[in-house]
């Protein structure tokens, strides 16, 4: 009895690319990194720059730093791997200045009062603010 195997594997090389929303996230920001490597990668590593690392497909950062980040995706499979690295800047934090100017609060006795309220970024970073709604108000609109 004889037999014969013939096997045909065709290694591919896997190609690393990703995109980011923005090259200059805000300090604090989700930043959403989509992985647009080759079909053929099976495994990702993620290196943010910053000391924290990932391996999902499609990762979420949070930066808690400002400054020039080196993001490195690696990619692999059976037969090779491949990387790339991409800069992005994360803003600095804003310097946030508060001067009064106008703003409404409807009371919980349903007397509506008007209150100074300005918000000023004095400083590098993206301003990001919300207002939330606290004890003892109903509501709060900015005029």
């Amino acid at each position: 009895f004889e037999a014969t195997w013939v096997s045909t594997i065709t290694s591919a090389i896997p190609t690393a690319n990703f995109t980011v929303p923005t090259t200059t996230p805000g300090l604090l920001a989700s930043v959403p990194f989509t992985n647009t490597s080759s079909s053929d990668a099976v495994s990702f590593f993620w290196d943010f720059g910053d000391g924290n690392f990932s391996q999902l497909r499609n990762p979420t950062h949070v930066y808690s730093t400002p400054g020039i980040k080196s993001v490195k995706l690696k990619v692999n499979n059976c037969f090779a791997s491949d990387s790339i690295v991409r800069v992005i800047n994360v803003d600095q934090a804003p310097n946030v200045i508060i001067n009064p100017l106008s703003f409404n609060i409807t009371l919980a006795s349903g007397l509506t009062t008007t209150v100074g309220l300005n918000i000023t970024n004095a400083g590098p970073g993206a301003l990001y603010y919300a207002v939330t709604n606290d004890t003892p108000y109903d509501s709060l609109s900015i005029v």
